[in-house]
C-alpha cells in the first residue's frame, strides 16, 4: 500500500497503480473526513478556518466537482454553500423535475484560496494554484472512491483541465461532463443567464437519463 505521500505525485503525472486509489484504512467517510480535517499539505493550511468536504448524499449518482470553497464555505466548512451555491441549487432543483438522481458536490480544493492584496490591503478568495490542487489530489481522489458516482460533472476551468489529466485516470469507467461554474453564472446578465441555464439544465438532464438507470 502506497502512502498517501508517494501517492500525490504519482496522481498528477497519471502513472499511479489504478489498483492503489487510496489507504484501504479509509473506508468510510467519517474516517475520510476525521484524517484531512488537520491537513497542512499545503500553504492554505494556515488561513483556513475549516476543511470543506462534500455536500450532499453519498455514495451518489452523481458528483458535481468545482474548483475551491469560498468564504461561506470555509466558515461552516460545506461547498457550495453561497450565492453560488444557491443557483446551483436552482439548476438542480429543475433537473430533478424531470429525472430522479441522488448526488453529493465538492471542490478540487478543499480550502479557501486566500491572498494578500496589495491593493486592498487585505486577503482575497483567488484561483487555487497548480501546487494547490496537487497537494489535495490524494483526498479528491479518496472522496471519489467513496462517492462512487455513476457520474462527474466538473464545474469550472480549473475542474475541467485537472480531474481527467490526474484523479479522473484513476476512475476511467466514470463518465465525465463539464458545465459553465455557478460563479460565471452570477456574472452574466438576462437574458444571456437565463439561456446558459437553460442550456446547462438539458445537458444534465439528458446525460444523467443516460447514464443513471
Amino acid at each position: 500500500m502506497l502512502p498517501r505521500s508517494s501517492m500525490n505525485k504519482k496522481l498528477i503525472d497519471g502513472r499511479i497503480d489504478l489498483r492503489i486509489i487510496h489507504d484501504k484504512s479509509v473506508n468510510t467517510w467519517r474516517k475520510h473526513t476525521n484524517y484531512w480535517e488537520d491537513c497542512n499539505r499545503c500553504n492554505l493550511a494556515g488561513k483556513r478556518h475549516r476543511v470543506s468536504f462534500y455536500r450532499g448524499v453519498v455514495p451518489c449518482d452523481v458528483l458535481f466537482i468545482g474548483e475551491a470553497p469560498g468564504q461561506a464555505e470555509d466558515i461552516c466548512g460545506r461547498p457550495f454553500v453561497g450565492y453560488a451555491g444557491h443557483l446551483l441549487q436552482d439548476i438542480l432543483k429543475q433537473v430533478s423535475e424531470d429525472v430522479k438522481f441522488t448526488f453529493a458536490i465538492t471542490n478540487l480544493v478543499s480550502c479557501i484560496p486566500l491572498r494578500w492584496s496589495s491593493e486592498t490591503k487585505q486577503y482575497e478568495v483567488e484561483e487555487p494554484t497548480e501546487t494547490e490542487i496537487a497537494s489535495c489530489s490524494v483526498k479528491l481522489a479518496e472522496c471519489v472512491y467513496l462517492a462512487d458516482p455513476k457520474l462527474v460533472v466538473l464545474m469550472g476551468y480549473h475542474a475541467k483541465e485537472w480531474y481527467p489529466r490526474g484523479v479522473g485516470k484513476l476512475f476511467p469507467k466514470i463518465p465525465v461532463i463539464d458545465i459553465t461554474h455557478p460563479t460565471h453564472l452570477l456574472d452574466q446578465l438576462s437574458p444571456t443567464k437565463e439561456l446558459l441555464i437553460d442550456n446547462i439544465v438539458l445537458k444534465l438532464i439528458k446525460t444523467i437519463c443516460t447514464h443513471i438507470k
